[in-house]
């Protein structure tokens, strides 16, 4: 189980959905954890099926497959979930039973005060995600990268510098040639 208040390793299911979605997923585990504190303060962390429920959909399964994971354990084929005569129910059942969960924290998260306000599609949440600071920094795997970019335009170093942060571009401009 992952442990967001911790420095423990993320699990498969959080490993694969921040590589497939580029979002940081401890961060956001963390976050939906305070706000499930508030709603239930007797709950001290995300439950393990909250957890997976989480990242199976920021890896975008589809709601078939999800369902299927928590009937089954593994995320089927398409031959399986075509085979599986009552997946539409177990879908209706894991929705319902995550609308009160992370659906609410999400929702939470995303400032969508109406209770009767669907929960977005997870194509939306995560771009929304990736515009609120959750996407992670691209790093460098060698020593050091140098780029060299060519921008003919008005503005400043500091506001091109602060662009590419904002795109999640990690950069340091240390030269500009005017003409």
């Amino acid at each position: 189980m992952c442990h967001p208040n911790t420095d423990a390793s993320l699990c498969p299911e959080c490993l694969e959905a921040q590589k497939r979605s580029g979002i940081d997923v401890k961060r956001l585990l963390w976050q939906l954890t305070q706000f499930k504190y508030e709603y239930y303060p007797q709950s001290q962390e995300l439950s393990d099926k909250e957890i997976k429920y989480l990242c199976l959909s920021l890896s975008r399964y589809s709601k078939g497959e999800i369902a299927y994971y928590f009937y089954k354990h593994k995320i089927p084929t398409m031959q399986e979930l075509a085979a599986c005569k009552d997946i539409e129910r177990q879908i209706k059942n894991l929705n319902s039973e995550m609308s009160n969960r992370i659906h609410k924290y999400i929702k939470r998260l995303m400032n969508l005060t109406n209770e009767n306000q669907r929960m977005p599609p997870w194509k939306n949440i995560t771009e929304f995600l990736e515009k609120s600071g959750y996407k992670i920094a691209q790093t460098c795997t060698s020593t050091r990268q140098v780029n060299l970019m060519l921008v003919e335009s008005d503005i400043s170093a500091d506001e091109l510098q602060s662009f590419l942060k904002n795109r999640g571009y990690h950069s340091k401009i240390s030269r500009v040639i005017e003409h």
